[in-house]
């Protein structure tokens, strides 16, 4: 799942423990991709 794959990237590079504001804003940007996709599809 892209999303999944998301998470693991920003845990991968050390996102999550670093910067956790920004992982908020990445966590964020998947809600609104994730209602972009339910409502196209």
């Amino acid at each position: 799942m892209q999303f999944e794959s998301a998470f693991y990237l920003a845990l991968k590079s050390g996102l999550y423990p670093n910067c956790e504001p920004l992982f908020r804003s990445l966590y964020h940007l998947m809600q609104c991709l994730e209602y972009f996709f339910k409502f196209h599809d």
